[in-house]
């Protein structure tokens, strides 16, 4: 053995988010420092992307659940900031929210970036993101957006309306959306609802 982990050369280490002072270490759900090396491959401040972003896609087509975390979403970007990194789950408790915006702006995923689609034939409404099938129902939607936090932004707004109807107690703090008015003040995407633009396709 090479002391390497096996999966340590799927990843560019000269494309990254850097997070100072936030350590794979100590990281809650994990029994152990090397159980959590083990899923995470690194355990530094760097989080590598995946060489699929940065060296085999040309274009990178977004498909997420439809399901909520916490008072928050776990959709469009969460899918994509935490999918093309490794090193996450470091990340969740300091940065989480953060993370959905700035991973997505680096150009290795901004210009590659042409279709998000959110799977809303089914959604859950509680208890996300892990699957909870007490909460799961028919959401009969299909959502398709070039603008991935325009889109987190309907998908936010129609499931706390959801929770509500369900009898479920809902913070809407700002902080749930802040990253989404933080990617368009960055110039990623549109997210004040009076501005997006979208056409409903009734079947």
């Amino acid at each position: 053995a090479s002391g390497k982990h096996v999966s340590t050369d799927n990843f560019d280490q000269s494309v990254y988010y850097f997070a100072k002072g936030v350590l794979g270490k100590g990281v809650a759900g994990y029994k152990s420092d090397e159980f959590y090396l083990n899923q995470h491959v690194f355990a530094g401040e760097y989080s590598y992307y995946g060489k699929l972003v940065t060296r085999k896609l040309t274009k990178i087509v977004n498909l997420a659940a439809y399901k909520n975390t916490g008072n928050g979403i776990s959709m469009a970007t969460k899918n994509l900031g935490y999918g093309a990194l490794c090193n996450t789950a470091r990340l969740h408790g300091p940065l989480f929210f953060k993370v959905c915006t700035e991973v997505l702006a680096a150009p290795v995923i901004r210009d590659r970036l042409v279709l998000n689609i959110t799977d809303g034939l089914r959604g859950q409404y509680d208890d996300g993101p892990g699957l909870n099938a007490q909460f799961v129902y028919p959401n009969h939607s299909l959502l398709f957006a070039t603008d991935p936090f325009a889109l987190d932004m309907i998908c936010h707004r129609q499931l706390v309306a959801k929770r509500k109807a369900a009898g479920i107690k809902v913070n809407e703090h700002p902080r749930y959306t802040d990253y989404l008015r933080y990617a368009e003040k960055l110039g990623l995407g549109i997210t004040d609802p009076q501005k997006i633009q979208y056409q409903l396709i009734s079947a």
